[in-house]
């Protein structure tokens, strides 16, 4: 029976010793025997061991990209009725979520919005939720996905089509404390050839950079294609999304500016499954799973054989036939070239740095957050293939020092 990973003894609060896995150089990585005591949800100190212990430990990880309020279904009309007419639904179904996400190591997320002007009360049960001692997922929010005309999913989200309607936004960006500005700037796919076209007026686009900056907001794009990817590294986003178009210079001048790549593959792969099952949109699904990994494989030698360092894990969880939950993007990452402990540290340290948290969650010394993975195996030494079980080898999972899964 496994012990209990966190005990009080004398007035101090301390783990269970295990070798901790440290990835917060920019390569390489590090393991250390040692234990962590603990106070109000922070570690304070790490105390060397000599004995040799039975577990790893890791950071929580962080995904940077999904959508607690989309149920991983197939009809956006069908989930922005249930939002607006079912709202207690969606809140039961995002909690449950958020606590599987919390139990697969996903102690902390960037929620990028849903579809419908009606989600601000669900988001604020999901906040009153966890603040009244619900075991779920630490998020960032960005209430709504802002859309145009001709713009992809323009049927169901926010649209900034004036300065008045950016104005409503910054209202709702402001009292709903949101973190997170996410923009669908780009039509849906066109196939001959092809191309994702930007639609968004480029002024409002500047506008809205703008604010963000100014209120110190992480400001997203939905990027598939040259201009959006282009449009992005000229405004120097805080990331890119999808990435399908980007080509090796794109990838080189977001490194140089430190602007991150979410790549999504799960959400792609995901979909192109779906089309396959079902026949439809093939065309689409077979470009964009094709796109994104060959684009992966190519950023996981990017510097003479060396990764391109600024992806993060993102997996577009909870948008088309994509589940919450799991931990198979970063598998997908594995299969195209990159590093476990790239990986790693693409899902924790990379993820603190993206929300501006990189002092406060992401690795494990004092001062931070007592967010940590414990792993009946070391995952560095796991080979690729057992990457894609990656959840059966977690023996625990604590976030802000409290116990919330004991395998």
């Amino acid at each position: 029976m496994l012990k209990p990973v966190i005990r009080t003894q004398n007035g101090q609060t301390t783990t269970l010793p295990a070798f901790t896995i440290d990835v917060t150089g920019s390569t390489g990585y590090d393991i250390r025997t040692e234990r962590f005591e603990l106070q109000q949800g922070r570690i304070v100190r790490c105390l060397p061991e000599d004995a040799l212990p039975d577990l790893y430990v890791t950071a929580g990880l962080i995904n940077c990209h999904l959508h607690w309020l989309m149920l991983g279904g197939t009809s956006f009309p069908d989930l922005v009725d249930t939002i607006k007419n079912r709202p207690d639904e969606v809140l039961e179904q995002a909690l449950e979520n958020a606590a599987r996400s919390l139990r697969n190591g996903i102690t902390s997320c960037c929620d990028k919005g849903a579809p419908s002007y009606t989600t601000r009360r669900i988001y604020e049960g999901i906040e009153a939720a966890r603040s009244n001692g619900k075991a779920i997922t630490k998020t960032q929010y960005s209430p709504y996905m802002l859309v145009v005309s001709n713009a992809f999913a323009e049927d169901w989200c926010v649209h900034v089509e004036t300065e008045a309607d950016l104005e409503w936004v910054k209202k709702e960006w402001a009292e709903t404390g949101a973190g997170i500005v996410k923009m669908i700037p780009e039509s849906n796919f066109f196939p001959e050839p092809p191309h994702f076209k930007w639609v968004f007026d480029h002024a409002l686009f500047a506008k809205a950079r703008a604010y963000a900056q100014e209120k110190g907001l992480i400001f997203s794009i939905h990027g598939k294609g040259v201009e959006s990817i282009e449009t992005g590294i000229q405004a120097r986003v805080d990331s890119i999304e999808h990435g399908l178009q980007a080509t090796p210079e794109h990838l080189r001048q977001m490194q140089a500016l430190g602007i991150f790549l979410g790549p999504t593959l799960e959400g792609f792969e995901c979909r192109l499954n779906w089309s396959h099952a079902h026949g439809k949109n093939l065309v689409m699904a077979e470009y964009e799973w094709e796109k994104s990994t060959a684009l992966i494989r190519t950023a996981a030698v990017l510097n003479e054989g060396k990764p391109f360092p600024n992806l993060i894990f993102a997996n577009d969880a909870g948008s088309f036939n994509t589940p919450h939950g799991t931990l198979r993007e970063l598998y997908l990452l594995r299969q195209c070239g990159y590093s476990p402990e790239d990986v790693l540290r693409i899902a924790t340290i990379n993820g603190a740095t993206f929300m501006r948290k990189q002092t406060e969650i992401g690795q494990l010394a004092p001062g931070f957050a007592a967010d940590m993975i414990y792993w009946t195996k070391n995952p560095l030494a796991l080979e690729p293939e057992e990457w894609a079980n990656l959840t059966d080898y977690i023996a625990a999972v604590v976030s802000d020092g409290q116990v919330v899964h004991l395998n």
